[in-house]
């Protein structure tokens, strides 16, 4: 948790940095996978140039890249983003998602025997995230759609059908008070079907010498 809370105030306060520096690297890779002819060269450029720039440290930048993509012969982020499809969450270090993006993060690293300090966190969690926007392989080749938009989406729309739904059952609730409300007028009236006259009675003056 302690290295989590470093990892968080890193992303925002160098927010605007990390944002250009990730949009640019979603159209270098491309370019650069389109170069390479074998996977292995494409995993060391990223280590080099990609992963060197979120300041993650060598060693642990190879071992990353191997427990992510593990045998594949492309860059298949497919594994991460069950476990993230798994947890019913949203990730996206530059929102308002940053934490509960960062506990997965500290969360897979340690599934995965890695070191879990703030370099280490803060340089995966960048790296997810350009891998999620659209850096990662695909059944037509390199390049995909931004899953991070896409679960954001999903998340107002499911969230907008809540709300509808909460709202037609208020609206049900009241209408079966109403419908409950006059059922026990109606009842009260069958009960006393003298009432209204006997009410009425009541209010004549029968002292009045004109009644006698």
């Amino acid at each position: 948790m302690e290295f989590t809370t470093a990892s968080q105030r890193i992303l925002k306060q160098q927010k605007t940095r990390f944002i250009g520096i990730v949009s640019g690297h979603l159209s270098k890779m491309s370019k650069k996978e389109a170069q390479c002819s074998k996977f292995k060269d494409f995993k060391n450029w990223i280590a080099q140039n990609v992963l060197s720039q979120y300041k993650m440290p060598q060693a642990q930048s190879n071992r990353l890249l191997n427990n992510i993509y593990g045998n594949y012969r492309e860059a298949d982020f497919s594994k991460v983003i069950d476990e993230i499809e798994k947890r019913d969450i949203v990730f996206d270090i530059f929102g308002d998602d940053l934490v509960q993006s960062l506990q997965f993060v500290e969360s897979w690293l340690e599934s995965q025997k890695m070191k879990t300090d703030a370099p280490v966190i803060t340089a995966t969690a960048l790296y997810f995230q350009l891998s999620l926007m659209g850096a990662r392989s695909t059944p037509r080749g390199f390049g995909s759609n931004d899953l991070v938009k896409v679960w954001k989406t999903q998340r107002g729309l499911k969230l907008k059908e809540i709300a509808r739904s909460k709202a037609e059952a208020e609206l049900h609730r009241l209408e079966l008070e109403k419908r409950a409300a006059q059922e026990q007028h109606v009842e009260n009236e069958t009960l006393n079907p003298d009432s209204d006259i006997a009410a009425a009675l009541a209010e004549l003056d029968f002292s009045n010498e004109d009644w006698s």
